[in-house]
C-alpha cells in the first residue's frame, strides 16, 4: 500500500522562524508554491496575527489560484466556489448544499464578521477546503486524461505539478487589513509512465515526459474547466 507524504507548506518558507507576517493587501500574491512533485492541494488557509477588521461594508477576500506556467500569471485559473442545491423528486426540499470549485476556490469573511466583536483577531485561523474541480465543457469532471490507463476513471481533486505554481491571492481587505502567516495542506502525489499506472515500477519511459497521477486536473492547454 502506498503511504502518500499529507504535510503542510507555510509561507514564506517552511521553518522560518522569523519575519513570517504577511500583510493581507488587496490584488496581492500572498504565496506562491511550485511543487518538485505533484501534489494535491487538500487546504489552504492564513494564521491571522494582525487582526483584520472593518468599519465599512469591506469583506476579506481570498482565492487560491493555479498558475499553468510556474511563476507566471499567464492565463492564471482564479480560484471561486460555486454551491449546488437542486435536486428533482419527492426530496428535492431536503438536498443537502454541494460544493464545488474552480481551481482552488475561494474564501470569504463576510462583512459581518469583519464589525463584530473586533474582527478577525490575532491568533485565529481561516482556511478552505478545497472542494471537487466545477465541471469543464462537455461535462467531464474533468477531463478524463486516465479515462483507458489502468485501473481507469478519473480524479475530481485538485492536483499541481512541477512546472506549475498554486497561489493564494488576496483580492479585498477591510479598513483595517490584518496580517497571517499562510499556509497549504498537500498530499504528495506519485509519478507513472504513461499506459503503466503502477507507482512501484522502477523506470518510466513516456513518449514525451512523465505522467503524475491521479489524474491531470486541467484539459491541457485550453483550461476550459473555468466558469
Amino acid at each position: 500500500m502506498l503511504n502518500f507524504k499529507h504535510r503542510v507548506i507555510q509561507n514564506p518558507a517552511e521553518g522560518l522562524v522569523t519575519g513570517f507576517a504577511i500583510t493581507f493587501a488587496s490584488s496581492t500574491v500572498m504565496l506562491q508554491f511550485q511543487p518538485s512533485k505533484p501534489v494535491r492541494i487538500v487546504r489552504w488557509g492564513a494564521v491571522v496575527t494582525t487582526t483584520a477588521s472593518d468599519s465599512g461594508s469591506a469583506t476579506l477576500v481570498f482565492t487560491g489560484n493555479v498558475w499553468p506556467t510556474a511563476g507566471s500569471s499567464a492565463s492564471a485559473v482564479v480560484g471561486s466556489t460555486t454551491t449546488v442545491q437542486s435536486a428533482n423528486g419527492y426530496n428535492a426540499s431536503n438536498a443537502a448544499v454541494f460544493y464545488v470549485d474552480t481551481a482552488g476556490g475561494s474564501l470569504t469573511v463576510p462583512n459581518a464578521q469583519l464589525n463584530a466583536g473586533g474582527g478577525v483577531v490575532a491568533g485565529s485561523v481561516i482556511w478552505h477546503n478545497v472542494n471537487p474541480q466545477a465541471t469543464q465543457t462537455g461535462g467531464y469532471y474533468p477531463a478524463p486524461d486516465t479515462a483507458l490507463i489502468p485501473p481507469g476513471g478519473v480524479s475530481t481533486q485538485l492536483v499541481i505539478y512541477p512546472g506549475q505554481s498554486f497561489v493564494i491571492n488576496c483580492t479585498g481587505v477591510g479598513s483595517t487589513a490584518g496580517a497571517g502567516k499562510l499556509f497549504l495542506e498537500v498530499e504528495e502525489q506519485p509519478f507513472v509512465a504513461d499506459f503503466n499506472n503502477n507507482a512501484l515500477v522502477v523506470s518510466g519511459y513516456p513518449s514525451n515526459s512523465t505522467t503524475p497521477t491521479p489524474s491531470l486536473p486541467f484539459a491541457h492547454a485550453a483550461f476550459n474547466y473555468q466558469s
